[in-house]
């Protein structure tokens, strides 16, 4: 049975033994093969003086070696509330209950979700409800909890206000240690830069401490992205700029390339690694950039003392590319 690890320190103890022994934390026994998140709200709400924007998103991790189906649904406390149509797709609006599409998961890879715009309406009251999320198979798995993951912003109008909600998010991503496959498991990370609509975006900041008093240890820290997500499957290797995008905001218009990152770092007793995720994957800055996904540290050798935690929040840089047109137009891959 896994626990979390979010400050823990483990005095050099043996690791898996320690992990019976650990203190209390505000987050749930991980990982399970069902959840349930009560006290949700997501929705615009206007006000005298523009808007107010309540939000939350979740994002849950497969350490499991098979590919696993999970599903997720959202249920408002009145049973009579609209929602937008879901993945039954017959054109109608839900009431009450609200079913994203499956999400098929392969091994050591990541999922996420967002609420307001896609499940949740603008136009309607706020959304007050629970969210549910299970594997079909019955296999347990790691989430990032909505209780967790949530926004709240204003603004003069409602797109401020969500910008705002969003861009001014901060959180802490818990670390998970998992017994099977002797790996440190955050169920989200993500590195957000140069975007058309959030042009600062957020990045993973990781930290690693050896505790243990005795011995050197090596960290291969791993990053993954959602599959296809970002624009990262199938980089076009050029781009060609379209009607009004200057060529000084070309070069940002690039993604950069992020499927699988990783690095390996050697701490002696007492060592501190600290980075934000352009530096500890030597990102180019100047791309732009938008990707969610997860991080898992692989120890060795397997020792107690180890110190992870996962910080993000947003970047403190950023240009936003404005071209006057929608963000899947501004530049285009040529035709071959």
């Amino acid at each position: 049975m896994s626990k979390i690890y979010k400050t823990l320190i483990y005095n050099g103890l043996n690791l898996v033994a320690v992990c019976s022994i650990l203190i209390a934390t505000t987050f749930a026994q991980q990982p399970q093969p069902s959840y349930v998140f009560t006290n949700l709200v997501a929705g615009h709400k206007p006000t005298p003086f523009g808007s107010i924007i309540d939000d939350f998103a979740s994002s849950w991790a497969n350490q499991n070696n098979n590919t696993i189906t999970v599903r997720v649904r959202l249920v408002a406390d009145d049973p009579k509330y609209k929602f937008f149509d879901d993945c039954d797709q017959d054109q109608n609006p839900n009431f009450g209950t609200y079913t994203y599409c499956d999400f098929g998961m392969p091994s050591l890879t990541p999922q996420a979700i967002n609420v307001l715009g896609v499940s949740v309406i603008f136009s309607e009251p706020l959304f007050q409800g629970r969210m549910e999320i299970q594997s079909l198979g019955g296999e347990a798995f790691y989430i990032f909890s909505p209780n967790d993951f949530k926004v709240n912003g204003s603004g003069s109008d409602c797109l401020t206000a969500y910008y705002n909600a969003w861009q001014n998010g901060s959180w802490t991503v818990p670390f998970f240690w998992d017994e099977p496959t002797q790996l440190l498991i955050s169920p989200y990370g993500n590195y957000w830069h140069n975007d058309i609509f959030w042009d600062k975006g957020w990045h993973s900041i990781i930290r690693v401490k050896n505790n243990n008093p005795n011995t050197t240890v090596t960290y291969t820290i791993v990053y993954r992205n959602i599959p296809g997500w970002g624009g990262t499957e199938t980089p076009p290797p050029t781009l060609q700029p379209i009607d009004n995008c200057a060529n000084q905001f070309f070069k940002s218009c690039q993604l950069a390339r992020i499927i699988e990152k990783s690095k390996t770092i050697t701490l002696a007793s007492g060592g501190v690694f600290e980075e934000p995720f352009e530096t500890m994957f030597g990102i180019d800055t100047s791309l732009k950039a938008f990707n969610d996904g997860f991080f898992f540290i692989q120890p060795s050798p397997v020792v107690g003392g180890t110190e992870p935690a996962h910080s993000l929040p947003p970047n403190l840089s950023g240009v936003k590319l404005d071209c006057g047109l929608l963000p899947d137009v501004c530049c285009k891959q040529p035709t071959t």
